[in-house]
């Protein structure tokens, strides 16, 4: 019996040493393969930072600028259109795509009511669906055949607020017009300004 253990033992070691040099072997192969074409790895990584890693700073930028615009709010003593989200969401769309633009819109939108201590009221749901078919129409409307950036954020500002109006008389009652009034004429001329004279730029810069 002994003997026969001793037997199965070496063959298990000899067997557990092959791995071993096999696993050396493609680890060696593995880095000459990098060493040989470091240059060219390199290069790559420099590309694919500057591809995505400025674009990603961006969209943080964004949400902290969408933040601090929120935060403001709070020490206006009416309600004012001053918010950055539906300009980031409509850029975001139109370079990236619906998927993209959705996502980031929500998020913008979360962190605006989070920023702004209106996360917890009870129409806080709105505008994270009214948010969505602005982003979806702002990625797939060929807008540069009939409107000016301008116009087309203009227009997509007045959906955003006709969406959540009618949405809050449907679910919760009437929105009070002449509390919203003030509201809606800063929030068109502040998104209308933004458009006018970033709108391009920031399509550009994302590009």
């Amino acid at each position: 019996m002994n003997k026969k253990i001793k037997k199965f033992a070496d063959v298990f070691f000899k067997k557990n040493k092959k791995k071993q040099k096999k696993v050396k072997q493609k680890k060696n192969i593995d880095l000459n393969f990098i060493y040989k074409n470091k240059y060219f790895i390199f290069t790559l990584f420099c590309i694919l930072f500057i591809a995505f890693v400025p674009k990603f700073i961006f969209f943080i930028l964004a949400i902290i600028l969408c933040g601090v615009a929120a935060f403001l709010n709070r020490f206006s003593p009416i309600e004012i259109g001053f918010e950055l989200t539906t300009f980031f969401c409509v850029c975001f769309s139109i370079v990236f795509g619906s998927f993209v633009g959705v996502i980031f819109g929500i998020i913008l939108m979360t962190t605006y009511l989070f920023a702004s201590d209106d996360l917890k009221k009870r129409w806080a749901f709105i505008p994270l669906i009214c948010v969505i078919p602005v982003a979806y129409i702002a990625s797939i409307f060929p807008y540069e055949k009939y409107f000016s950036i301008a116009i087309f954020g203009f227009l997509l500002t007045f959906l955003y607020d006709f969406l959540f109006d009618v949405i809050f008389n449907l679910t919760l009652g009437r929105v009070n017009i002449v509390k919203r009034v003030v509201f809606y004429i800063t929030h068109f001329y502040f998104n209308y300004i933004l458009f006018l004279y970033f709108g391009y730029k920031i399509i550009a810069l994302l590009n």
